[in-house]
């Protein structure tokens, strides 16, 4: 029984890491499989290279975490997160690329090739490491913050939280871009949506947007 694991214990526990061979040396490790880093495992494996990707959760990075995705190029009418991540990680796949589900701990390049030691004291020696860690939600300054993040405090708007919160009266702090497209999708399945702006108004919010 595992009690609060992470997801790489998961991961290892279902057997998701099993078929990847870590005992080779990788022509290129991608550390992140976000939109950058998934274009970095096409490019470099459709090239030949052996391509291996890191990341902590699933493909997709901070971009499977929005609603839709209006201004990604190649999409004019826009496109789904989950549809994005899967079209680009099925695109690595067929070019040979991997992915496994753990988090790196430390870099070692005193000698070649490069080793990259993973969070669990796995070392994978790699010719090449490409960072593609993307970016982080800015956090709110509350008290007890993490006991609610994921049961009533979410970083973003897709279809999983809209029917969590459905029929709900809701809250988006914010007044970007990013927010007015979480207010606008969220009003379809909630009671009311109420936008919380910290600025002294919505014309000085957008202008740092």
């Amino acid at each position: 029984m595992l009690r609060n694991p992470g997801n790489q214990e998961i991961a290892d526990c279902l057997g998701f890491n099993e078929s990847i061979d870590q005992t080779h040396v990788r022509d290129l490790i991608i550390i992140g499989a976000g939109p950058s880093g998934l274009a970095a495992a096409v490019y470099g494996a459709s090239e030949g290279l052996d391509v291996l990707m890191l990341e902590t959760s699933s493909p997709g990075g901070q971009a499977g975490s929005s609603s839709r995705i209006e201004n990604y190029l190649g999409f004019p009418t826009g496109i789904s997160d989950q549809e994005l991540a899967a079209r680009a990680y099925n695109q690595a796949q067929k070019f040979g690329a991997d992915m496994l589900v753990a988090r790196a701990a430390r870099l070692i390049c005193d000698r070649k090739p490069d080793v990259l030691e993973l969070e669990n004291g796995t070392r994978i020696s790699t010719r090449t490491v490409l960072i593609a860690t993307g970016a982080q939600y800015r956090k709110l300054p509350l008290e007890n913050l993490s006991r609610f993040e994921g049961a009533g405090i979410y970083h973003g708007a897709t279809f999983v939280e809209s029917q969590l919160c459905r029929g709900e009266e809701v809250i988006v702090v914010g007044g970007g871009n990013s927010a007015g497209q979480a207010a606008v999708f969220l009003a379809e399945t909630t009671k009311r949506v109420h936008m919380l702006v910290r600025s002294s108004g919505l014309a000085a919010t957008m202008s740092r947007s």
